[in-house]
């Protein structure tokens, strides 16, 4: 996962930082992933990671960039801890991405 930070008021500088994925039981001492790994979700709503070299003060925008990966992760997760709300969420996915298909391919015509 990717994090940008841009000032909320003022723009003076864009702070790009990889997460690093924290594995390990929570009860346990906890070990880095390595850098560029997707983050892996230990429960429907939660994920560790690590970003380093943080010196900022002040109020940021901060914007989440996902990996085809982790969205996977996550799906598989909520999927394990809410199976029923999982199978809803899949199925308006499942017909938007049909729509979308669909639509994309008269467009062609």
């Amino acid at each position: 996962m990717k994090l940008k930070f841009s000032g909320y008021k003022r723009k003076v500088h864009i702070h790009r930082h990889e997460v690093v994925p924290i594995k390990g039981d929570p009860s346990q001492q906890d070990s880095l992933g390595e850098p560029g790994e997707p983050l892996q979700w230990d429960s429907a709503f939660h994920a560790k990671g690590k970003v380093g070299d943080l010196s900022l003060t002040g109020g940021f925008v901060i914007e989440f960039e996902f990996r085809p990966e982790e969205l996977r992760n996550w799906l598989l997760a909520y999927a394990r801890e809410n199976p029923e709300e999982a199978l809803r969420l899949l199925g308006e996915m499942q017909a938007e991405a049909i729509t979308n298909l669909i639509y994309s391919a008269l467009e062609e015509i």
